[in-house]
């Protein structure tokens, strides 16, 4: 008599095969509808966001016209553009890119939202702008609507996009093992393959170089964009609604999420997912630059130097896919503990390094010029006698920052020392941005006094004050070395990646313990230094440190404390002695130019040294000092000699 199947009775047999997980780059495929979905709804938002310029957002009080570029508002579809060309011929790539772009939907949601209750605070001239005093109060108007249908249709594709394309970033589901390591996994491992603790393995470079990104980003999100123009119309300085502030928050969380997902992918999803949020991250600034060129009416505004903060962040988010491992590198772990002959000869970033080493070059050449042309003009020429001692101070610092600066790109074209070069490039870059802004400070002192001039009763002629070919060499100096460092850290990673020799894991082990000491007092010793003037005098009082707000030699400073800190995580990672030593001097030779005080600060009223003098003079030696510490520290890694563990 025989049994009737139960629902759980299974056929004997085999158990089914599970479809492999795809890895590898993404061939090009044919895409499919659902593909091509996410960046369709996402390319709709950035066009509904002109629509809505054009339909209108606010009502002016007097019923005159709205005024601003409407067509600036059209450029919120790029990134939806993007999606569509990269998925066409990528669908993986462009999902991912449209789901990084969309997710920027959230932050943009409360920007608008801020729209109904107060568009007289916002300031949005691709939208709106007052034709004359009378325009406010604005009030709302139907392209409000229109706006936050723009915002909910990016939120969608980026729903459609991230479900479509999480398998392939997130394979597994997440646990706590995953994120926190398994104990147990190093005793499982088979012999035949490298022992791991399961933990997800992070990025390093791409994580670091995408915050710093994102932190340009909402440096450059703070300020309205704006000066002068249409805001000369308003009784009260352009500020932020609360909304807003809240929107830029979420902003910066989102982008943040997106670049520790990019850390842990590989490559081919790394660059599309950075990509993505760098567009959508640009938009309010690339719309800045179209407002100021396609401006018509009366009262054109200009440019604040936000904006170049905020285009510049987004090129650091944007670049720091590149830095993601290899695909194949990712699949295995380690590229390391692949053999050479399964995988081909691979690329070893020489043309990386090439560029790197010619635009550090570049940029030194650009600051010894910066030095000596005038940095500005007065009524169109030099100037001369005592006008000439005012602008005296910005010679000095670029001569300075360009000599570490030549030095890396010397060390980065020569082949023995390219390694050391490429770290050196990824620090001295600091050298050049202080040397501006300490430039930017005299000339923004120098434009405040021009516009106020001493009346004593007599018709006095106005100066005009205006660029010079040395101020442009300075932003070209600083464009230069930042592109080296950016390059240097792509071919350093492909350095990297191209290495196949093992190192004992114990021989690490002992040597970590006092090159990570040595790195978190170094680490300590730069924020404790840089927060401390240097000097001060009765005029101007204490100079910029870390904690001076919002005047423009902090960034400056805090370049520099940011180089100094990515200097000594390299010097406590490398297992290399060049890389070791090179990166803690370099870091010296950034640290050292906020010493450096010209002659006419020194003259003025009641100068005395501060306390950053001997803290920063200290951690210039000790930053010297720990050089060889480091270097001897990665000499003792020794290379692995038991073969039995690697891979057949």
């Amino acid at each position: 008599m025989s049994v009737p199947p139960t629902p759980t009775s299974r056929a004997a047999g085999p158990p089914p095969r599970r479809t492999p997980r795809p890895t590898g780059p993404e061939r090009p495929t044919a895409a499919t509808p659902s593909d091509l979905l996410p960046g369709v709804l996402l390319f709709v938002a950035g066009l509904l966001v002109g629509v809505a310029a054009l339909v209108g957002v606010v009502a002016a009080a007097d019923g005159g016209p709205r005024g601003g570029v409407p067509v600036a508002a059209f450029v919120a579809a790029l990134p939806g553009l993007a999606a569509l060309v990269l998925g066409a011929r990528r669908p993986t790539a462009g999902l991912a890119l449209a789901a990084a772009a969309g997710w920027w939907g959230l932050a943009r949601l409360l920007n608008d939202l801020s729209l109904l209750g107060d568009p007289g605070a916002v300031v949005r001239p691709e939208l709106f702008a007052e034709t004359s005093a009378r325009s406010q109060p604005f009030g709302s108007a139907s392209g409000v609507g229109v706006l936050l249908v723009a915002d909910v249709l990016a939120i969608a594709a980026a729903v459609l996009a991230t479900r479509a394309v999480a398998p392939r970033l997130l394979p597994d589901r997440p646990t706590a093992s995953s994120l926190f390591g398994d104990p147990g996994a190093a005793e499982d491992a088979p012999e035949t393959g490298p022992a791991t603790s399961g933990r997800t393995r992070w990025s390093l470079p791409v994580v670091l170089v995408g915050l710093l990104g994102v932190v340009l980003v909402a440096v450059g999100a703070l300020d309205p964009g704006y000066v002068g123009g249409f805001l000369d119309l308003r009784a009260l300085p352009p500020g932020t609604t609360l909304l807003g502030v809240l929107g830029l928050g979420l902003a910066v969380i989102v982008a943040a999420g997106l670049v520790l997902v990019a850390g842990a992918t590989r490559r081919s999803l790394a660059v599309p997912l950075l990509v993505g949020s760098a567009l959508a991250a640009a938009v309010p600034f690339l719309v800045a630059l179209v407002v100021v060129i396609a401006w018509s009416d009366d009262r054109p505004p200009g440019l604040a130097g936000s904006i170049w903060w905020g285009l510049a962040g987004a090129v650091l988010l944007g670049v720091a896919g590149l830095l993601a491992p290899r695909d194949e590198d990712a699949d295995s772990g380690h590229a390391a503990e692949r053999p050479m002959a399964a995988t081909g000869p691979s690329d070893d970033g020489s043309r990386f390094t090439l560029l790197s080493g010619v635009l550090a070059l570049v940029g030194g050449a650009a600051c010894l010029g910066a030095a000596v042309a005038p940095f500005l003009l007065l009524d169109g020429a030099e100037p001369v006698g005592a006008t000439a001692e005012v602008v005296a101070p910005l010679a000095a610092p670029f001569v300075v920052a360009s000599v570490p600066l030549l030095l890396a790109g010397v060390l980065t074209l020569a082949a023995p020392t390219r390694r050391a070069g490429l770290v050196a490039a990824g620090v001295v870059w600091a050298g050049p941005l202080l040397a501006s802004t300490q430039a930017l400070a005299v000339r923004e002192a120098v434009l405040f006094s021009a516009a106020r001039p001493v009346d004593n009763g007599r018709a006095m002629a106005v100066p005009t004050w205006t660029d010079g070919t040395g101020f442009w060499l300075a932003w070209s100096a600083v464009l230069a070395a930042l592109a080296a460092a950016v390059l240097g850290a792509v071919a350093a990673r492909r350095l990297a990646d191209a290495v196949t020799q093992i190192h004992d894991d114990v021989s690490v082990a002992e040597s970590r313990p006092v090159r990570t000491g040595a790195a978190i007092g170094l680490a300590v010793l730069t924020l404790v230094a840089l927060s401390l003037p240097v000097w001060s005098t009765l005029g101007t009082g204490a100079s910029s440190t870390l904690l001076s707000g919002y005047d423009v030699q902090t960034w400056g400073h805090w370049a520099v404390a940011i180089a100094v800190l990515i200097a000594v995580a390299a010097a406590a990672r490398t297992l290399r002695t060049d890389v070791a030593i090179a990166a803690p001097l370099a870091a010296a030779a950034a640290a050292v130019q906020p010493l450096l005080v010209p002659a006419a600060i020194r003259g003025q009223v009641g100068f005395t040294w501060g306390a950053g003098l001997w803290l920063i003079g200290a951690l210039v030696v000790a930053l010297i000092a720990s050089a060889p510490v480091f270097g001897a520290q990665a000499k003792r890694i020794r290379p692995r000699t038991d073969r039995a563990r690697l891979p057949a």
